[in-house]
């Protein structure tokens, strides 16, 4: 899905490779010096100048987006598909770009995870999640970097739920991409 915003064409692939770009420079950087280290070095060598710069495109990605009209279900059963399958882009693109920002804010920023800002990414994640739990499209990564940044009783057993209506598309995968949300929330 490319979005146009202030001229700029916003690919949700290069939102991503952009993102993985970062977090391998902030890896690297920990493992060198540590956690505490790691964050002073970030910002002497541009790294949380160009998360922030990239949360800022985020936000004018998810502007433009909701200037989009959602399309509506078409009766005609060959336009259906075709319908369905632009706004599933769309909103598959945007929990992909919630899970970016949650990630940018509590991986390379250091935001805490009840920050108000990463809430509601997680909200946001688990709402598209929730739309789109029958469609064929992969949003096990979304669910799970929402899932290990929710906070609440209720927040996790929404993801719960959704563990569950995924299960028969990700069967052995996602038993193991699991692990480490079931061991943060000390689910049995």
């Amino acid at each position: 899905m490319v979005a146009k915003v202030s001229g700029l064409k916003i690919h949700c692939s290069q939102a991503n490779l952009q993102y993985r770009i970062i977090h391998s420079r902030m890896t690297r950087l920990r493992e060198k010096g540590g956690p505490a280290d790691a964050m002073s070095k970030a910002a002497s060598e541009g790294i949380v100048e160009s998360a922030k710069a990239l949360l800022d495109t985020l936000d004018k990605w998810s502007l433009s987006q909701s200037a989009i009209p959602q399309i509506k279900r078409i009766q005609v059963s060959h336009l259906l598909l075709t319908a369905n399958t632009t706004l599933t882009a769309q909103n598959g693109d945007t929990a992909y770009r919630h899970m970016i920002e949650i990630s940018l804010l509590t991986e390379i920023l250091s935001i805490d995870k009840s920050d108000q800002k990463v809430q509601n990414a997680v909200r946001s994640t688990l709402e598209l999640c929730s739309q789109m739990s029958q469609e064929p499209i992969s949003l096990l990564w979304p669910l799970l970097t929402a899932g290990a940044a929710c906070i609440g009783d209720e927040n996790r057993a929404w993801v719960r739920q959704l563990i569950d209506v995924f299960r028969p598309f990700y069967c052995q995968d996602l038993e193991v991409a699991v692990c480490p949300i079931s061991c943060a929330h000390n689910w049995s």
